[in-house]
């Protein structure tokens, strides 16, 4: 190749390289500036799981509720409520867990990550009789992406794993759900 056409293809290459850094450059500073997580934040979310016990799994409609503050713009401490529910005929079984969670946001990304310490219950009845009442300790973690936002709020998806041990029982329970939530920040 004659060294005037290897000296236009690299030209067109270094041209074309800089508009995409550029471009990818513009790019990253509109998300970051759409992203500015500060001040307080809360969200809700609802979706479909389900609780483990011994050789025993349950489907369940799960929520979620946390209200807390951002420390960063990547990290945040909230308060956190998670649940799930499952009935059928008349046997009714439920999960709620409670504690202080530290929630990660990756930058420059919309996925974030979620750990929680906190406490657990767990009830269960059959008709009007409630033959197991646990409390215990929860261990929790979540992901989610963050696939919408407009303003203040954002929309995402939420997988939440939980690992339960309770007193007065040798098993542990272990809880996952799906989610879609909405939140503030």
């Amino acid at each position: 190749m004659p060294l005037a056409k290897r000296a236009g293809v690299a030209l067109a290459l270094s041209l074309s390289s800089i508009g995409a850094t550029a471009s990818a450059s513009h790019a990253q500073e509109v998300r970051q500036s759409k992203a500015q997580r500060s001040g307080i934040t809360g969200g809700l979310s609802v979706g479909v799981g389900s609780l483990g016990l011994g050789n025993d799994s349950h489907g369940t409609f799960d929520y979620a509720a946390s209200f807390g503050g951002y420390l960063t713009p990547q990290w945040a401490l909230a308060v956190e409520f998670w649940g799930g529910l499952h009935s059928n005929d008349e046997f009714h079984l439920s999960h709620h867990n409670r504690g202080l969670s530290a929630q990660y946001w990756m930058q420059e990304r919309n996925i974030w990550l979620k750990g929680m310490l906190g406490t657990a219950s767990m009830t269960s009845s059959f008709g009007d009789t409630t033959f197991a009442d646990f409390v215990g300790v929860a261990f929790a973690g979540a992901c989610g992406w963050m696939f919408y936002e407009r303003g203040d709020y954002h929309a995402d998806v939420q997988l939440r794993i939980s690992v339960e041990g309770f007193e007065g029982t040798s098993e542990n329970a272990t809880a996952i759900s799906l989610a879609v939530g909405v939140a503030y920040f």
